[in-house]
């Protein structure tokens, strides 16, 4: 059987400690600043708290998807040297790094007619397609079986998240003007989520931090069903990340720490 490698986009939320220790691969998704004449990608990389803090000062981050060229170089040496590949990627109505992902493996596939390449559309982002791959490195079956678990799966996996900020949402033109000044001055937070299609969507909005929590809470424990994992993912709010992470700890006494 040969051995199965593992590849995610950086979307995924997954670091690159964390990568190294469980042996996934990362593809950059790259940004750059609009003040700025560097490209953060492959070498040259800022700290996540230092990427707020641009933002914070006024920086606009413009984004751009995997690189297919680098994919399919990847893909390519994984495929020379023996390897089967399983590629993860943010939901198709996110980014489009699952079509290059895709476009890149049917490269290979035509130059290694043995070549066993899947690329998944989670449907999913951030830890929601992160925690995939968690799943998938404690599973010691073939790969066609991980590959037919992980399809017949995905939808279980699920995200949502407040956003503190609505600045951040006008900026993108995900939210009007007078919308975000409203929900400002109301302290109202938009709760979003992925839906089973994989967009982007408003859940519901609550008033007031407290109440963020709660809710957040009271949807875990209503939503949970059979799943096995939780986790917990921040922007530069690793207090209150803490904080609900002791919360659901109090509510459930066997969740897994990974």
């Amino acid at each position: 059987m040969n051995k199965i490698v593992y590849y995610t986009d950086s979307c995924s939320d997954i670091t690159r400690e964390e990568a190294q220790k469980l042996g996934i691969n990362i593809l950059p998704v790259y940004y750059y600043f609009d003040n700025e004449n560097i490209e953060y990608g492959d070498d040259v990389n800022i700290t996540m708290r230092e990427f707020f803090e641009k933002i914070e000062k006024g920086g606009k981050p413009n984004t751009a998807s995997c690189n297919i060229e680098v994919i399919y170089n990847k893909f390519k040496e994984e495929v020379e040297k023996g390897n089967d590949i399983i590629c993860v990627n943010i939901s198709s109505k996110l980014s489009s790094c699952y079509n290059n992902c895709l476009i890149a493996a049917n490269m290979v596939k035509e130059e290694s007619e043995n070549a066993k390449i899947h690329v998944v559309d989670s449907l999913s982002g951030s830890l929601g397609h992160g925690l995939m791959i968690h799943k998938m490195l404690r599973q010691n079956i073939p790969f066609e079986e991980i590959v037919k678990q992980i399809e017949e799966e995905k939808n279980k996996y699920h995200i949502e998240f407040f956003v503190d900020d609505l600045s951040y949402l006008v900026r993108g033109g995900r939210l009007s003007k007078t919308g975000g000044f409203i929900g400002k001055t109301l302290n109202i937070k938009p709760l979003i989520g992925v839906n089973a299609e994989g967009k982007a969507v408003s859940i519901l909005k609550v008033k007031g931090e407290k109440k963020t929590l709660n809710t957040l809470i009271d949807r875990m424990v209503n939503n949970i069903g059979d799943n096995e994992i939780i986790g917990v993912v921040h922007s530069n709010s690793l207090d209150k990340a803490k904080l609900l992470k002791e919360q659901i700890e109090e509510e459930n006494t066997n969740i897994e720490q990974i």
